[in-house]
């Protein structure tokens, strides 16, 4: 085998394993993409939770729910949580990169308590959004209402602007 031959070889050989080893550490480097739903289990959360699963973007649909529900796909991930425990939710969101808020009640589910109306429509997504960004999540989504408006007089719109 003359010179030219072996450096060619030995060329292709470092170029080879320089392709495994690159390889393995772009694996290893490479994190699954996680998406956690809150409010998974209402009308728009369903709709968002079945789009998630579909779509091939994420590797994780992560739910965070308050009651048991079932695992429906292998890519879906169950969290049952109790939304006032600050640390449980955090460790419930570690990994995620975007988390969907589309949780909400309705005044008839509250029995007109403001209170308790506005601690699941407006606390909760909050509390989740700080302890999201505490726990290094890049991207929050809130799904809210048609004409929300912090300066709104209607009880509804303003709480949920």
């Amino acid at each position: 085998m003359d010179t030219e031959s072996i450096v060619g070889f030995q060329r292709d050989i470092f170029l080879n394993l320089h392709h495994i080893v690159f390889s393995k550490y772009t694996v290893k480097i490479m994190s699954e993409k996680i998406a956690s739903i809150i409010g998974s289990t209402g009308m728009i959360g369903i709709y968002l939770q079945e789009q998630l699963l579909q779509d091939n973007y994420f590797d994780t649909v992560r739910v965070l729910v308050r009651r048991p529900q079932e695992k429906t796909n292998e890519k879906l991930e169950v969290k049952l949580i109790n939304f006032d425990d600050a640390e449980s939710v955090k460790i419930a969101l570690e990994g995620s990169d975007t988390i969907f808020s589309c949780i909400g009640t309705t005044q008839r589910n509250v029995k007109g308590d403001k209170e308790l109306y506005r601690k699941i429509d407006f606390e909760i997504p909050a509390n989740t959004a700080r302890w999201g960004k505490e726990i290094g999540c890049k991207k929050w989504v809130m799904i809210t209402s048609v004409n929300a408006n912090p300066a709104s007089s209607t009880f509804y719109l303003k709480l949920k602007g």
